[in-house]
């Protein structure tokens, strides 16, 4: 204390001044606590806010937008906001809200954690990171984290570490104090480590309560495309409503399926599965044939699936799939394999607009989903090959029943090889074709023709006629043009030609053309073979008569060569009479024969079907008995596609 002029302070004054400095100390050391007591409330506030930031999980924007909504108040910075790191994804992410940045920077403030990085080293030290100039720093350029700082020119920044139990969750950021740039303080350090301990404790909570919920949602919608898929839904519906039940579920911005026709050796597009792809996206997508060397780099050949969640850099994804990323500014990526007991069947996609939008437990899920629609499709074509392949079933046998009602009916030889010439080309489709009767010739030029019914021809025998009378087997040539011999004339590109065969020896051809190369199959073969053991019962032919016992085993013989694992491999011998070949092997041959050369791997059954009443039914109960198979009798000739049903 002093005064104005020459006088001194006396004693009462030095007195008076000692009174009031203590009582003004006192008053100043009461304002000072009473600052640090109201800033210690307001942090107890604040924390006391945190814990009831929990209550707002629906979504995990709403919690972050409590939590920051609760700690910025309590720092002097510019801006306060969360990283979170995602141990499966490896990234550590920006949430929104992230209080003093933008949207459009928080969108892009992520960056990918290799294992075993240096990166990976700063997130297990669980220190905190204290910067000046967070885009020259060395922590943050190790992070991956520059370029954002550069773009959001961050200063003096804090990143403390949220820790629960151990485990790291992530960050806490404080960037740029009000008052200019300047380090932050032991006291600023402590508080944010207060804050960022209590909110990775209810991150960390809410966390696994949205997991729960998550994979509550994820297992009820597996659920219901399991059940779907099991429904009598058609396959459309069925990927359609799949579909769009994985949109929802991965919150997907538009999808579809891409199923694999083998026969066509074609992978093309599911229109009716597609979700949110524009009509001139789904015009612009091509057929990628098998042969196409591009094929080989599908997720279908592979069979591996593919992630991406950065499609604009990502040099992996081929021209197949462009139109949807072009198109619709995809950057994320999910594709997924349809496979059945290691069979594709075409591959599963769902695309978004956000970068690193999937992550690998997405890949887990969708690949269970991925493989319940795959059994759909697989029972889907199944279903239509069991159609397709009963209603040819009912058409051969009908050619049979009507070749064995013409056989018991006639005995005008060309009128019989006419039935049998004209049932041949309906059942398998053939667009002409001719049957051949034999005689011996001389010993230099060997079998010539004796006559002839079908396609006009010279009298002569072509090679592949004399090379099926040498061996004795069937033969198929798929196509002329690619080196299959000269063709019978002029429009033939394919070709089957089944031996008449009696007692072992060839007497007669069966020749089928098709204008179209690759038609006839082991299939073909096997019809013919059939037709050709009708055709041996020719009167006039081979002296007449059933040949049951002999036709019965080289049918047998013929469904064993030519054994299907994935089908159900057998004989239909479909008889009007008793045997009446004295040169065959007996009914007890026959039965011994059958038993013996029964593969139990690989099993053959014979269905017997005795037509009018003049079948053995006997016999034929006991040849279907020593293979397993059943027999029936029809007593009228039409009724026997009733029996083949039942």
């Amino acid at each position: 204390a002093g005064q104005l002029g020459s006088a001194t302070l006396g004693q009462r004054g030095l007195e008076l001044v000692r009174f009031v400095s203590g009582q003004a100390a006192v008053a100043i050391r009461n304002a000072v606590l009473y600052e640090e007591e109201q800033g210690r409330a307001s942090e107890m506030a604040a924390l006391a806010n945190l814990t009831q930031a929990i209550s707002a999980i629906q979504e995990p924007r709403d919690l972050f937008t409590r939590l920051v909504d609760s700690v910025a108040p309590l720092f002097n910075a510019e801006i306060v906001g969360f990283l979170l790191y995602d141990e499966n994804r490896r990234m550590l992410e920006g949430q929104v809200p992230f209080r003093g940045l933008p949207t459009s920077i928080v969108e892009i403030y992520r960056a990918s954690v290799a294992a075993d990085s240096p990166a990976e080293r700063i997130l297990s030290y669980q220190k905190p990171l204290l910067t000046i100039d967070a885009a020259q720093d060395e922590n943050w350029h190790t992070l991956g984290l520059t370029n954002v700082a550069l773009a959001a020119s961050l200063r003096d920044s804090a990143l403390v570490p949220l820790v629960s139990d151990k485990r790291m969750v992530g960050f806490l950021q404080v960037s740029h104090h009000r008052g200019g740039t300047t380090p932050f303080s032991n006291e600023e350090v402590r508080l944010m480590s207060i804050v960022a301990n209590q909110a990775a404790t209810i991150i960390e909570n809410a966390m696994l309560v949205q997991q729960s919920r998550s994979r509550a949602q994820r297992a009820d919608a597996l659920r219901r495309i399991a059940s779907l898929s099991a429904s009598s839904a058609t396959l459309n519906e069925v990927l359609k409503f799949s579909m769009q039940e994985l949109i929802r579920l991965f919150q997907a911005d538009a999808g579809g399926i891409f199923l694999l026709d083998d026969e066509l050796g074609q992978l093309r597009l599911h229109h009716e599965s597609t979700w949110n792809v524009p009509e001139a996206t789904l015009d612009s997508f091509k057929t990628l044939f098998v042969d196409d060397p591009e094929y080989l780099l599908t997720v279908s050949y592979s069979r591996k699936p593919f992630l991406s969640g950065r499609l604009s850099t990502d040099r992996r994804i081929l021209s197949f799939y462009r139109p949807m990323k072009d198109a619709m500014q995809m950057e994320s990526a999910l594709v997924v394999p349809l496979v059945v007991r290691e069979h594709s069947l075409g591959e599963l996609m769902l695309g978004s607009q956000q970068v690193e939008h999937f992550s690998s437990f997405d890949l887990q899920v969708i690949t269970t989903a991925a493989g319940q629609l795959a059994a759909a499709v697989e029972s889907d074509r199944l279903l239509g090959q069991t159609d397709a392949g009963l209603r040819q079933r009912v058409q051969q046998l009908t050619a049979i029943a009507r070749v064995s009602r013409e056989l018991g009916s006639s005995l005008d030889l060309k009128h019989l090889l006419t039935v049998i010439h004209e049932e041949s080309l309906r059942v398998l489709q053939a667009g002409c074709g001719t049957i051949l009767l034999l005689e011996a010739g001389s010993q230099a030029e060997g079998p010539v023709v004796k006559m002839a019914v079908g396609c006009p021809i010279n009298n002569s025998l072509s090679p592949l006629d004399r090379k099926v009378i040498q061996s004795g087997q069937s033969l198929v040539v798929n196509d002329f043009d690619a080196g299959g011999g000269h063709a019978p004339h002029g429009d033939v590109r394919s070709a089957l030609v089944v031996p008449i065969l009696h007692q072992g020896n060839v007497v007669g051809l069966l020749n089928l053309h098709s204008n179209q190369p690759s038609i006839f199959d082991a299939e073909s073969v096997e019809i013919m073979e059939v037709m050709a053991a009708q055709a041996e019962k020719v009167p006039g032919l081979v002296g007449g008569g059933t040949g049951l016992y002999d036709t019965t085993l080289a049918a047998f013989r013929a469904v064993q060569r030519s054994y299907d694992p994935r089908a159900v491999n057998s004989v239909i011998v479909l008889t009007d009479g008793a045997n009446e070949d004295p040169d065959s092997i007996t009914e007890a041959q026959l039965l011994d024969i059958l038993a013996r050369e029964q593969d139990p791997a690989r099993p053959v059954i014979v269905v017997t079907i005795g037509i009018t009443e003049d079948a053995d039914a006997r016999t034929l109960a006991e040849i279907s008995r020593v293979t397993s198979g059943s027999s029936y009798v029809a007593r009228d000739p039409a009724d026997i596609a009733n029996v083949f049903v039942n």
